[in-house]
């Protein structure tokens, strides 16, 4: 295992070091349990412990994490979807934190794609993963996410306290005028969505109860981080006002909803990554004032 995928665990569970010792006996139950043949984990884990496996014959993905809020979630997301528009939830044991899923192939990801291709893909499985708020579940909501905006300091930090207030600003414009609500993947950008032969599917949903319009934040972050790397300021601000008019159109959406949106999830994400000591902070910053002159 790499790691940064053992740094991850230790540092952002208080119980990392016990679930990374349990580990071995965790995947010897479930490989018994569920009558896997696993292989060995893919490269490059994050949060979560996820390798191939042979199951009832077929290929599959074995994903095993830290029990936790986030991973009841999206299986109860994976479950919504029941395989239109996301990958195939065939089992799950949530309070073990334990999913198996359908193997995608060629399992490429819409950051392989040339930038033209990918809104259409894109449009295409939001459409196909959004659903009605159910009666009964378990979903956050988005004022639930915003608590990460209302506890950041507004002083004695170095993120400038201007992008908070114009952040809170849209937040509150925009709740106070919502539409109808449905659930949102939460997440969904270029490596969350992968070729299943012709189809393109969701991975690794949130489940996040919002509006339409507040997904969309989460593509113009992307291709992180090399979006910086790519272009300038200025053609990054073309390529976005291309973005967010496809994304308007093929939708149905407001273009200046979808950048209020998009700017408060910039500055959403940044506090995120200042909370976390991170640097990618000040390019959340600087591609939430990309978006803001789009307006």
């Amino acid at each position: 295992m790499n790691p940064e995928f053992l740094e991850n665990i230790r540092h952002s569970f208080d119980d990392g070091d016990i679930w990374l010792q349990k580990l071995p006996e965790l995947l010897n139950l479930f490989a018994a349990q569920w009558e896997l043949d696993l292989g060995a984990p893919f490269e490059n884990l994050s949060f979560n412990y996820v390798a191939p496996a042979k199951w009832e014959g077929q290929d599959v993905v074995f994903k095993l994490g830290v029990p936790r809020e986030e991973l009841h979630t999206e299986i109860a997301a994976l479950k919504l979807w029941n395989g239109s528009g996301g990958v195939k939830l065939l089992k799950a044991d949530p309070e073990q934190g334990a999913l198996l899923i359908e193997r995608l192939f060629p399992g490429q990801m819409l950051s392989t794609l040339p930038e033209a291709q990918t809104v259409p893909i894109m449009c295409e499985v939001m459409e196909k993963i959004w659903h009605p708020v159910p009666a009964e579940h378990a979903f956050p909501s988005i004022e639930q996410w915003h608590q990460g905006l209302v506890e950041f300091p507004r002083s004695g930090t170095a993120f400038p306290a201007e992008m908070l207030d114009l952040a809170e600003g849209f937040y509150q414009e925009l709740t106070a005028s919502a539409e109808e609500p449905v659930v949102l993947h939460g997440d969904l950008h270029h490596f969350n969505v992968l070729q299943h032969g012709e189809n393109w599917l969701a991975i690794d949903p949130k489940g996040i109860i919002g509006e339409r319009a507040y997904e969309i934040g989460a593509f113009l972050r992307n291709p992180w981080p090399v979006l910086y790397d790519l272009y300038s300021p200025e053609e990054l601000q073309n390529v976005q006002a291309r973005r967010v008019d496809a994304f308007a159109e093929r939708l149905g959406l407001s273009r200046e909803r979808i950048l209020k949106w998009s700017v408060y999830i910039f500055v959403l994400s940044g506090c995120w990554g200042y909370a976390e000591t991170r640097d990618d902070w000040k390019k959340e910053l600087l591609g939430a004032e990309v978006l803001r002159g789009l307006l």
